[in-house]
């Protein structure tokens, strides 16, 4: 059999891809950073700390993207993506870099 066109959501609490990492050219600069989840139900985001969020979904993923201001906190801990539904949660801490050079 040969099947085309089915999506399939398969249950589950969230799974996070890896996190990609932000730079910044300076301290005080913006930053926007993505946070790539695999679950359904579809989850929810925290950012930690917050800032200006969207959520877009693409096939099967739904992706947060958080832009906020590189503070001297942010620079020192990161910031953390915490996505959850009711199955679950995970967490993935984005390092936030001022680039050299």
């Amino acid at each position: 059999m040969h099947y085309t066109g089915i999506t399939y959501n398969l249950i589950g609490a969230p799974e996070i891809d890896a996190p990609v990492n932000g730079f910044v050219d300076k301290e005080g600069g913006m930053v926007t950073l993505n946070c790539s989840t695999l679950g359904h139900p579809a989850p929810q985001f925290i950012w930690t700390p917050s800032g200006k969020e969207s959520v877009t979904v693409v096939g099967n993923k739904v992706i947060s993207t958080v832009t906020l201001e590189a503070s001297a906190a942010v620079l020192k801990d990161g910031v953390i993506c915490e996505a959850y539904n009711k199955l679950g949660r995970a967490t993935k801490n984005f390092k936030v870099s001022v680039k050299l050079g």
